[in-house]
This record gives C-alpha cells, structure tokens and sequence, in this order.
C-alpha cells in the first residue's frame, strides 16, 4: 500500500492544498469554520488525505479519490459542509514550477497501518513542508520552525525514514 501512494506522489506537482469545514450564515454574513485535522492534497487527479489521528498524536495517510466531511461533530441544517484551498498559505509559490515532490521523510512510520508521529514533504524547488498531527486543532503545516517546535516537544524516540526519488 505504501509504494502505491509513494509511486503516485513522487515527481508529480502539488496542484492544490484544501482543509474542510463548514459555513455558518448568521446576520447575513457567511463565515468558514476550518477543520484542521484533516488536509488533501491535490496530486495529478487524486487526493493525499493527511488525518490526525489518536487524539492528535499520529498522521494517518493514504489516497482518496474524492473530498470526503468526516466531521468528528454534528453540523446543524443552516450550516453548509464547505472546503478552502490553502496552498497560497503553505507553498512558497504556488504559480511557479517546482512544486513537484522529490523526497518524503516519515517520522516513526508504521507501514502495516500507513501511519506516522509526523511527515515532511521536500519540494524541487527546495521547500519544505512539514505536517505536525499534534497541533491543538489538528495538523499543523508549516516548515523549519514547525519541525523544530515538534523535534523540541517530542517525548518520543525518532526513527527516520527517508525515501527519495531516484
């Protein structure tokens, strides 16, 4: 299962970044309702769904085909399930080429349920992403200074795994 979902991420483009949530209308004005502890990344027609799982302690990962809105709460009728592009505010430029994947780094990767305590993402254009599952809402994304805050609050020992594009 893990070489299918590196065999359709690796060298291919990051095309877009999306969290759910919902929308609330009240007075009105319309406001979005992040859900964080999901994200899906558009990748050449296919979705890498990145879940925090276990009470925001690892990142479940795998390759969906559609959004799906598996709220851990209920929503009410006068809100609307609703989804936010977010790569404007994660990838350093989300116009230009570059933004192919050329390595994966797992933290403490368990391959039998495709799960992690954390994952970083290497771009061509060299940025990286890192994806934090043990955000207090979720999974946090960001880059050198999430990766350090994680390394620095984790009580766990870290096994590595690297996998790079040959």
């Amino acid at each position: 299962m893990l070489k299918n979902i590196l065999n359709q991420l690796y060298k291919n483009k990051i095309e877009k970044i999306y969290v759910t949530g919902f929308i609330d209308i009240e007075n009105g004005i319309a406001e979005f309702y992040p859900d964080y502890t999901t994200y899906y990344i558009l990748i050449k027609g296919r979705y890498l769904k990145l879940e925090s799982i276990e009470q925001y302690s690892k990142l479940k990962f795998e390759l969906v085909d559609n959004i799906s809105f598996d709220f851990s709460y209920e929503i009410e009728d006068e809100m609307y399930k609703a989804v936010s592009s977010v790569e404007e505010l994660i990838l350093t430029n989300s116009l230009l080429a570059g933004n192919n994947i050329v390595k994966i780094i797992f933290y403490n990767l368990d391959e039998s349920k495709v799960t992690c305590l954390a994952m970083e993402i290497i771009l061509e254009n060299g940025q990286m992403i890192f994806f934090d599952p043990t955000y207090v809402c979720g999974i946090c994304a960001g880059g050198e200074k999430q990766k350090s805050v994680w390394l620095n609050s984790c009580d766990n020992k870290i096994i590595v795994k690297e996998l790079v594009i040959e």
